[in-house]
């Protein structure tokens, strides 16, 4: 019993006597640039109005990490989503997309009295859905693709009160996601008939809620 008792107290030596909890929700805006969809739109549906390099997309982001000492681990969801329309006179063109990102955080700490921040980023998969609206049908075609992607950020948090934080945070992001598919189907860009790859690069500013226990 004794040397038991004794093993015990040594493997809890190893164990760090400090830690906490973050849990982080937040809603933001990036700025994707997507090349190839950008051309599809230009070529196909713009009608002569310039698709610019980078469009808008709207992100909501859930955060729940491990805090030891100067480091943090964690896990995250984030779900993007954006839409392009164009109006013809047989129909309206409607190009909607969602990419749920789950990663794997891992962040250095700097932090004091009531504030924290964090540098760091993750990987992980990617899963993309597409609803396409083509005039002068009016249902949609679901097209979907998983990919890989990785994240750089940085964040900080400022005392609410209590165990509640202000969340503001940037990031980096590059998904290499490929072509979306309906049941083997492709979309096609061109005459030249490439297929559309949904591959994109972003930056983006959130703001939100932490809670650290």
């Amino acid at each position: 019993m004794k040397n038991k008792i004794l093993t015990l107290l040594f493997i809890l030596s190893f164990i760090p006597v400090y830690a906490q909890y973050d849990f982080r929700g937040s809603m933001g805006i990036n700025m994707v640039n997507t090349p190839f969809l950008r051309d599809y739109l230009q070529e196909n549906y713009a009608q002569g109005e310039e698709v610019n390099s980078f469009s808008s997309a709207v992100e909501f982001g859930l955060e729940a990490g491990y805090e030891m000492e100067k480091y943090q681990i964690g896990i995250e969801y984030a779900f993007e989503m954006s839409s392009f329309n164009y109006a013809f006179i047989t129909g309206k063109y409607n190009f909607d997309y969602g990419v749920t990102s789950p990663s794997i955080m891992g962040y250095y700490l700097i932090k004091g009295e009531g504030y924290k921040f964090k540098f760091g980023g993750g990987v992980g998969p990617r899963l993309l859905s597409v609803d396409e609206t083509k005039p002068p049908l009016s249902q949609a075609v679901n097209y979907k693709t998983t990919g890989f992607g990785v994240v750089l950020r940085a964040d900080g948090t400022t005392a609410l009160g209590g165990n509640f934080y202000a969340y503001i945070g940037f990031d980096l992001r590059y998904n290499l996601i490929g072509k979306p598919e309906n049941n083997g189907q492709t979309i096609i860009m061109n005459a030249a008939k490439e297929e559309l790859k949904m591959n994109s690069l972003s930056a983006g500013i959130k703001l939100g809620i932490a809670a650290i226990f």
